[in-house]
């Protein structure tokens, strides 16, 4: 008897359950179906309103350019403005710890004369400068006991690889000691490479016999033919 009296309720329940559920499924395929056509009436942006958002944007990022263009020069002026204030504290400072130096009286101010160096004789080669050449010139003589100055003296690749040669006439300046500082060239060879290794050569192998006078020897000019040749 229960059951048959529970039955009309039982009933009556799932009727409200499936009208709920149908009226939930409804509304969720209003929404769905809603959806699409909103989104279909959404307003496009027009190609006017993309040149103005591009162009708001351009100006944004031109302003933040100009922006820190400005912080910058400001920093570098800032920057030099405590240099130079450095520098005027610098030299405003120098004057005044000059005037705090003690001021020495006038003797100990003055320095003490340096004592004269000893005249030191002139080397043989500024006397050779000075020394005029004289007129009549006799013609150098080698020590017994030494090479051939041209036998010394190697021949210019230079002048050699184009097939100079030729005689140099050279005067020399020959010290006491039998040495060579100083050489004029009286003729020359037609080659200034020949000339100058010729000089050259003089001045670093010859050793000659000075002028004597008695038993003491002189410095003095001579002579001397330096010839250049390939052996023939």
């Amino acid at each position: 008897m229960l059951t048959f009296k529970r039955l009309p309720c039982l009933v009556c329940l799932t009727l409200a359950i499936t009208a709920c559920l149908l009226s939930v499924a409804g509304n969720t395929l209003a929404q769905d179906a809603k959806t699409p056509a909103q989104e279909q009436s959404a307003p496009v942006p027009s190609i006017e309103e993309l040149k103005r958002q591009l162009e708001a944007k351009r100006l944004e990022l031109k302003q933040q350019s100009e922006a820190k263009r400005q912080l910058e020069a400001k920093q570098q002026a800032d920057a030099k403005q405590q240099a130079e204030a450095k520098l005027q504290l610098e030299g405003k400072q120098q004057p005044e710890a000059r005037q705090k130096q003690p001021k020495l009286p006038p003797a100990e101010r003055e320095p003490a004369a340096a004592p004269e160096s000893p005249r030191t004789p002139a080397s043989p080669a500024v006397l050779a400068k000075s020394t005029p050449i004289p007129k009549n010139i006799s013609p150098v003589k080698l020590e017994p006991n030494s090479a051939a100055v041209s036998d010394s003296c190697p021949y210019p690749v230079a002048a050699r690889n184009r097939g100079e040669t030729g005689t140099v006439v050279l005067l020399i300046y020959v010290t006491p000691d039998g040495h060579a500082t100083d050489t004029n060239i009286e003729s020359s060879s037609g080659s200034d490479v020949l000339d100058e290794a010729a000089a050259s050569c003089v001045k670093e192998y010859g050793h000659f016999l000075p002028r004597r006078v008695g038993a003491r020897a002189e410095a003095g000019w001579f002579r001397m033919k330096f010839r250049w040749s390939f052996g023939d």
